[in-house]
């Protein structure tokens, strides 16, 4: 069960990043990404972020290492709760 739920937390965090990675030159929650240059560089940096730690995630846990998903599963949080708060930040400032 343990693994099936990892698995799906790396899927998130794959599609995620996936998201951020397409919407680099396109709008992102309707705001125009071609205008700040600065929001196309944080969607590229976390798009590749949450990218690696995606395919980690489920790399990893498929492979039976349990303990270093668990790490990656607790590192793909922190990294989310970064995402968020510098996106808040950046709505705050720059809008």
């Amino acid at each position: 069960m343990l693994v099936i739920l990892v698995t799906f937390l790396g899927a998130v965090v794959l599609f995620i990043g996936g998201y951020l990675w397409h919407h680099q030159q396109t709008n992102l929650l309707g705001i125009s990404v071609t205008d700040r240059p600065q929001l196309s560089k944080f969607c590229r940096f976390y798009g590749r972020l949450f990218i690696i730690l995606g395919l980690l995630t489920i790399i990893i846990n498929l492979l039976g290492y349990l303990v270093i998903a668990a790490v990656l599963v607790i590192i793909s949080m922190l990294a989310t709760t970064m995402l968020t708060w510098r996106f808040s930040t950046f709505l705050k400032y720059y809008l």
